[in-house]
């Protein structure tokens, strides 16, 4: 099994180094793992002071040298891909392409954390489903906007929002209200050949359910959609490779019979054949 969203403490978020996840992810017989630092750009810095330029910078070049010193030790016992989460790529996007320049990474996730005006969703109260809809369909904007940049590998937890729109302030959301700007990202995505992700972070939160849900991972498939990731998005030791056995059930569910793992950019498929929930070791 492969573990394709995770955080060190190079993330502002993270909880602990590189060598422990690694550690962690050995211990629980993974065959690989990809450390996907946080790289935020911001395009209100007022909101976000910590988030300058020359320190997403020096926190990529951290992330990857940290990667790159761990792939080499763990080389021969477990795959460590060299990764990174840049969300809101298009606040700054002078600065996402010079580091996607500069690194060789194995995995880019694209995300979208915030709007341009606003701060983290996470920081957000939600208090009416007006309030959120009209939220929900700026994001999806920004979302369509990444995707025709389309200068990543995996879309990140399309459905991040509803982590704290539904699961904790309990607002009524109806993603059917946004089928056709779903739709479009999920075309786009697949006429590009990039892949969704499925993020497995929300079976342990509140909302209790993969981001996306098995809805859009079918829609995407039903699209022509050929490649899925699967993630803990864990920011901490107890929480990595969490719920990837369900993800694998979730992805068949859906109509894939296959698992995507970037290496140097380039997608690979590992087949689940008669993978039983235990260890997936591949060739």
């Amino acid at each position: 099994m492969y573990d394709l969203h995770t955080h060190s403490f190079a993330s502002f978020d993270g909880n602990n180094s590189v060598e422990e996840l690694c550690e962690r992810a050995l211990g629980l017989g993974l065959s690989g793992l990809a450390i996907t630092d946080h790289i935020d750009q911001v395009a209100t810095p007022r909101l976000f002071p910590e988030f300058t330029p020359d320190k997403l910078a020096q926190t990529a070049k951290s992330s990857y040298e940290q990667t790159s010193l761990a792939a080499e030790k763990y080389a021969g016992k477990m795959e460590i891909l060299r990764g990174v989460e840049l969300g809101q790529a298009l606040h700054n996007r002078e600065l996402s392409e010079f580091i996607l320049h500069t690194y060789d990474y194995d995995l880019v996730l694209g995300s979208i954390h915030n709007l341009r005006a606003t701060e983290d969703f996470y920081f957000m109260k939600y208090e009416s489903a007006q309030q959120a809809n009209a939220l929900l369909h700026e994001y999806f904007e920004e979302l369509y906007a990444l995707v025709e940049w389309g200068q990543f590998d995996s879309l990140a937890h399309l459905s991040y929002p509803l982590r704290y729109m539904v699961g904790r302030d309990k607002i009524n959301i109806s993603l059917a209200d946004f089928a056709a700007e779903i739709d479009a990202i999920l075309a786009l995505l697949a006429k590009k050949g990039l892949a969704l992700e499925l993020n497995c972070s929300g079976l342990r939160q509140e909302i209790g359910d993969t981001l996306p849900g098995e809805d859009i991972v079918r829609r995407f498939r039903e699209l022509g959609g050929e490649y899925v990731t699967l993630g803990s998005d864990a920011h901490r030791l107890e929480h990595l490779a969490l719920g990837l056995d369900k993800g694998v059930e979730s992805l068949r569910r859906c109509g894939f019979n296959s698992l995507t793992v970037f290496r140097a950019r380039k997608p690979h498929k590992l087949p689940f054949g008669d993978w039983n929930g235990e260890v997936w070791n591949t060739p």
